[in-house]
C-alpha cells in the first residue's frame, strides 16, 4: 500500500498520495483526516515534492487543516517556484 511504502521509505510521492487520500477520503476505505493529510503533505513537501509544496501553499493561504498564514503560504509557493516548471 502507499501508506506502507510512505512509512518505510519516506518516498515523497507516496507521502503525497497518502495525504491526498486522507484529505479527501477514499471511498469507505480511508476516512477524512485533515491532521494526517497535513502531516504527510508536509513530509512530502520537505522531501522536494513540488505538487505538495503547492498544495501546502494553498492550505496555508486558505486555512485548510491549519490556521491561515499568508507568509507560510508564500514560503511554500516560493519553494515550488524555485524548482521551475511544474509537470504532471
Amino acid at each position: 500500500s502507499f501508506q506502507s511504502h510512505a512509512d518505510l521509505t519516506g518516498n515523497a510521492s507516496s507521502q503525497a498520495l497518502v495525504s491526498f487520500f486522507h484529505s479527501t477520503g477514499y471511498r469507505s476505505v480511508v476516512p477524512i483526516d485533515q491532521a494526517k493529510a497535513q502531516l504527510y503533505l508536509t513530509f512530502a513537501a520537505h522531501g522536494g515534492h513540488k505538487g505538495s509544496q503547492m498544495a501546502l501553499g494553498y492550505r496555508y493561504w486558505s486555512g485548510i487543516g491549519v490556521g491561515e498564514n499568508c507568509m507560510a503560504a508564500l514560503d511554500w509557493y516560493e519553494d515550488a517556484a524555485e524548482q521551475g516548471k511544474f509537470e504532471m
